[in-house]
């Protein structure tokens, strides 16, 4: 199965983007690329193409600006079509939070508002864990709420049936480590403590889970935001061990396909300040801490939520292109190892397409602050993940079985 992870990011991040007449042939290459992968679970593919053929001649022909605009919504209506009949995307429920966007702070990791820290009044709820299943025609199904709270960092078990979270029931609380059976039913608590964050949770494939804490806390050396590592903890919570050292932060771990732990980090060791967030990995043990993109790399100011994609390929990620100055969003990226740990060349795509020349030639906050330039909705913090069939398996993020 290729690129189902790709297609999902593709579908959440640019469908509701307004289409144009350039847009045609990447919707084209799609169609076809679902139609190579699919087979017969994607039917349409001729039909959808047969159309778009139509549509083409409409927009190279239209002889006013109101037939353009006519054509240009067909087009958008066909993408959505198109992209939704994906059966990855409307084969099974997806899973996705509804909450407020964090407000803006002094940086990208400074979303926790911790208990007793200088930002602590910044954090507002409400929140809510849900399912959209486009199978059933769009219907959206709440697992759990926190009317006055949040819930965030959601991650799906192999199996599809658990949920992994980190959960914050409202400003009094702290945030702590939840799982619940994908039907709403089970909610428990795995982690507790007073005055410290465990948020991003992360199945392993031995059962335990890797979470960032600050139960060590470090506190961001240009301000006095507090900061975690990770830490690994049995699957019902128990002995938790703190797997990372940095003197700064390190969070948004995701399962790489050869079992290594992809996270961002950020520190000042031997380097600019600025550019002070790169993607690293280590074993699950928390040996081996090693760079893995974007340690040094100019611009963009920070390289987060990196993911695996489908593939036999270890070396090739997507992330998010954003800033060290402002919330965790920014631009999608695909980038491979193998051709470098910093810098341009390793990054074969962007979203949108063009971010890709701002790498390393533009100031450190451009991803986010330039947004308007670049065209389209801005890819948000984290990634909605599909929520599997009981008896299907996905090894860690990685491909899902037909």
């Amino acid at each position: 199965m290729r690129r189902p992870l790709l297609c999902l990011l593709f579908l959440l991040a640019g469908l509701c983007a307004p289409a144009r007449a350039q847009d045609a042939g990447a919707l084209r290459a799609a169609i076809l690329d679902l139609e190579a992968a699919f087979g017969q679970r994607y039917p349409q593919g001729r039909a959808y193409l047969a159309r778009l053929d139509d549509l083409e001649r409409r927009l190279s022909s239209a002889a006013s600006a109101d037939e353009k605009k006519a054509a240009e919504a067909d087009l958008a209506a066909l993408a959505r079509e198109a992209l939704l009949a994906n059966p990855l995307v409307s084969g099974r429920p997806i899973l996705f939070v509804v909450r407020a966007q964090y407000p803006p702070d002094h940086h990208n990791t400074a979303t926790m508002f911790q208990t007793g820290e200088i930002n602590t009044a910044s954090f507002r709820g409400p929140a809510a864990l849900k399912l959209l299943d486009l199978a059933a025609g769009g219907r959206v199904t709440t697992i759990l709420e926190a009317p006055e709270g949040i819930l965030r960092d959601p991650e799906v078990s192999f199996d599809g049936r658990r949920i992994l979270f980190s959960m914050r029931r409202n400003i009094r609380d702290d945030y702590h480590i939840y799982e619940i059976n994908a039907d709403g039913t089970g909610l428990r608590q795995l982690t507790f403590g007073s005055g410290l964050s465990d948020i991003d949770p992360l199945y392993l494939s031995d059962g335990r889970i890797v979470f960032t804490s600050t139960r060590e806390p470090k506190y961001c050396m240009c301000n006095r935001h507090i900061m975690g590592n990770p830490f690994r903890m049995d699957a019902d919570g128990a002995n938790p061990h703190q797997i990372g050292r940095s003197t700064l932060h390190e969070g948004h771990g995701a399962l790489m396909l050869d079992g290594r732990i992809l996270y961002n980090r950020w520190e000042y060791v031997d380097r600019n300040f600025g550019d002070a967030q790169g993607l690293w990995a280590c074993n699950p043990d928390g040996t081996n801490h090693a760079v893995f993109y974007g340690n040094n790399t100019r611009c963009p100011g920070a390289v987060l939520d990196g993911r695996a994609l489908p593939g036999s390929d270890p070396h090739r990620i997507i992330g998010v292109f954003g800033s060290c100055h402002d919330r965790p969003w920014g631009a999608l990226a695909i980038v491979t190892r193998l051709l470098d740990v910093d810098g341009r060349e390793p990054v074969l795509r962007t979203w949108p397409p063009d971010a890709v020349g701002l790498v390393m030639n533009g100031d450190l906050d451009t991803f986010t602050k330039g947004q308007a330039a670049l065209r389209g909705p801005v890819p948000r913090e984290r990634q909605a993940l599909p929520l599997l069939a009981p008896g299907r398996e996905r090894r860690g993020n990685g491909p899902l079985s037909p």
